[in-house]
């Protein structure tokens, strides 16, 4: 058994109307990590439409029907079907919080109630099964209504966020009640690695109803800002990061990486030393400059795994054990160290999360949360293969409708028949590189879209953010061609027809 001394210990809790009693009793140690992931670009202003999901969870996690996270823009074309998908409110993913729960030395189980909300935005997917609000209005009432019939009200809450309207004033919130810890129960098989890896720790094991799990588990999406702006000088020279206005000082950010990854594996990153401690007056720290290129000296897999090594040590002062900081670098393995870009890590400020992100607890408990930002940086080079994209001309698709048709399935009678292993090959379409899997079945795709693949996880978002703010032809063709050939109503149909959209931008 772990113990750990913290320092703040929560008797009593209220949040967002609820109220849970006070209970007398030796407490626990909860322990929670998670990751606010947002884009930005190089004048620091929020890039929208970044509800694009790259894991897929297994198939017993819970959706907050029918918001969908999204999917990931590998091979998009015909294999996206989310109505959500790069929605234009969407500025901020809340990526796969878990809640560990330790109990005390000689404690063989503990039963408690947890809830969770989300300021600005909607907690979509859970486990296991919570009870979920959504501006005030349980989601249990209106699949009821639904179900009985009963349907025109709740057809007009649903037409209010599917897909999700969100805004700042949107408050999104998850209750699991009887929380058993301690219990005996399997939890369900999967072989999802982003799944598996937060049960790698020594913690209690949770039950709540006939659901049992090493943890609890949600994510989000959000109309929220990061509480940092990333601003590049107009050469490229230098990066500035700054608080923004009225969200946090700068001197209570633990610790900052500037970070650039390239394909072959190898990294260069700047760390930032932590200002909590610095004797400079708050208006002497609110903002920090520094270089934003590397020479190639700067650049190994010796920098990377020294990289991944200093935000572990990060979490771990934050209060987490060792296996929970790691299974949080491991659970993020792909998307903090494999995809190609240039991003800022941060040590968020617990004030800012305890603000966005309220979790309550109804026994005494002391409570530690470690929470990573994480911004992606437009860079030189996305901007130029944006360029490129733009410049035409627009490559046809009948590689694409080749590869489909040959390797993954074909049509017959109007019904869906897989090639031999072509389930399998689908799969891997959303969960592996996707890059590497064209260079595996040898496809050369054609300069274009080679250069789409180089914009790297969030591509489709920059995408509908350039056309949106400068039309073009070419980009909206290539949109037609690769991306969202069915999308035929709202702000993206405006889009393609070279229409003038108001930009939706974060508050």
């Amino acid at each position: 058994m772990r113990l750990l001394v913290i320092p703040t210990l929560l008797t009593s809790v209220v949040l967002l109307g609820c109220v849970f009693p006070t209970h007398a009793a030796e407490p626990l140690e909860l322990h929670e990590w998670g990751t606010f992931t947002s884009l930005q670009d190089e004048v620091g202003r929020t890039v929208s439409g970044i509800n694009i999901d790259e894991e897929l969870l297994p198939a017993f996690v819970h959706d907050l029907h029918p918001v969908n996270m999204g999917r990931d823009g590998a091979f998009a074309t015909g294999l996206i079907k989310s109505r959500a998908y790069c929605d234009p409110t969407v500025t901020m993913r809340l990526e796969t919080p878990v809640v560990y729960v330790h109990l005390p030395a000689g404690q063989v189980s503990a039963t408690f109630d947890l809830s969770v909300g989300f300021r600005g935005g909607i907690l979509s997917q859970f486990y296991p099964l919570a009870e979920a609000t959504v501006d005030g209005l349980p989601v249990s009432w209106v699949q009821d209504e639904l179900r009985v019939g009963r349907s025109a009200t709740a057809k007009v809450f649903l037409e209010k966020w599917s897909p999700p309207e969100l805004a700042n004033s949107t408050v999104s919130t998850l209750t699991w009640r009887g929380v058993v810890a301690g219990g005996r129960g399997k939890a369900p098989f999967t072989d999802s690695p982003v799944w598996l890896a937060p049960r790698a720790v020594e913690a209690a094991n949770l039950t709540v109803g006939d659901e049992h799990e090493r943890y609890l588990f949600y994510r989000g999406l959000g109309h929220q800002d990061a509480p940092l702006v990333a601003k590049r000088s107009a050469d490229g020279g230098t990066l500035s990061v700054s608080t923004r206005s009225g969200d946090i000082r700068f001197d209570t950010i633990p610790a900052l990486w500037f970070a650039d990854l390239r394909p072959n594996g190898t990294a260069a990153f700047r760390a930032m030393p932590a200002t909590a401690q610095d004797p400079q007056p708050a208006a002497a720290l609110a903002a920090c400059t520094f270089p934003a290129t590397f020479t190639e000296a700067d650049y190994s897999s010796q920098r990377l795994a020294l990289l991944r090594s200093e935000l572990q040590a990060a979490l771990m002062r934050e209060g987490l054990f060792a296996d929970e900081a790691l299974a949080l670098l491991t659970t993020w393995e792909a998307s903090y160290f494999k995809t190609v870009g240039q991003r800022l890590f941060f040590l968020v400020p617990a004030r800012w999360t305890d603000h966005v992100l309220p979790l309550m607890v109804s026994v005494p408990a002391r409570v530690r949360r470690a929470m990573m930002g994480r911004i992606e940086l437009v860079s030189p080079a996305q901007r130029q293969a944006l360029k490129r994209i733009a410049t035409g001309p627009v490559s046809d698709r009948s590689w694409f409708s080749r590869f489909i048709d040959e390797r993954i399935h074909t049509q017959v009678g109007g019904h869906t028949v897989y090639r031999p292993g072509g389930e399998e090959l689908s799969r891997r379409v959303f969960v592996a590189n996707e890059r590497g899997l064209l260079d595996e079945l040898k496809l050369t795709p054609p300069a274009d879209y080679l250069a789409y693949q180089s914009l790297g996880r969030f591509r489709d978002a920059l995408l509908w953010d350039a056309q949106r703010r400068e039309p073009d032809a070419e980009l909206a063709l290539f949109i037609r061609t690769y991306l969202l050939a069915w999308v035929a109503r709202g702000w993206q149909a405006e889009v393609l027809e070279l229409k003038p959209v108001a930009a939706i931008d974060a508050p």
